[in-house]
């Protein structure tokens, strides 16, 4: 079931990608001008079957906005359509590749390296989280899910000039995040595993 975002930030900051079949680094480096390769993609493996769907890139609502360095700033990234795994269960990942400040002005890429992927434990927004977040799950069911093992991966962080992004939001830069994720949600009751997996790419 796709989710509602109701306010003009989330209206504003996404943007509509089409993923795959749904289931059944570098340093930074400035390229110029818009010419770069726009490609987006979110591929998700679900114990080695491919789950992939629709995505959007924005800010992240399922995450709160936190304060750092003496900002407050808002988490950003993929947010994907729910993901179901069975009749009455479904996943949602998302995504954070990193922060944007309140205006839209500034962007703060996570750095290459590892990241930290949590569930959502059934909160409808999660305040209490780290700064080095990857992935957040929500759905189904997360109140007794677990991510016992495993890690999000931010491989590459490009730096574009972006004339679009001067006009929208005042800035003269997109950023290009890349990476990889591999990780196990145990479900704390029966201990039954879903290994997941995927790569993926986006721009802000």
């Amino acid at each position: 079931m796709k989710q509602v975002y109701s306010t003009v930030l989330m209206l504003t900051m996404m943007v509509a990608a089409l993923g795959l079949t749904a289931c059944s680094g570098d340093d930074e480096e400035d390229y110029g001008n818009d010419g770069y390769d726009d490609t987006e993609y979110c591929n998700i493996l679900i114990n080695g079957e491919d789950c992939s769907t629709e995505f959007y890139v924005g800010t992240i609502g399922v995450l709160a906005e936190k304060e750092l360095n003496g900002m407050t700033v808002i988490p950003y990234g993929i947010m994907t359509e729910q993901i179901e795994i069975s009749q009455y269960d479904g996943l949602q990942f998302n995504i954070v590749a990193g922060y944007v400040s309140e205006d839209m002005k500034n962007i703060y890429p996570h750095e290459k390296g590892t990241h930290k992927v949590i569930s959502d434990r059934g909160e409808y927004v999660v305040a209490d989280y780290p700064n080095n977040i990857g992935m957040v799950i929500s759905g189904g069911n997360m109140n007794r899910r677990t991510v016992t093992s495993g890690s999000l991966k931010i491989t590459k962080v490009t730096k574009v000039k972006s004339q679009t992004t001067k006009m929208m939001y005042g800035r003269d830069y997109d950023y290009i995040s890349e990476g990889t994720f591999s990780f196990t949600l145990t479900d704390d009751w029966d201990g039954n595993e879903n290994k997941i997996s995927g790569k993926f790419r986006l721009i802000y």
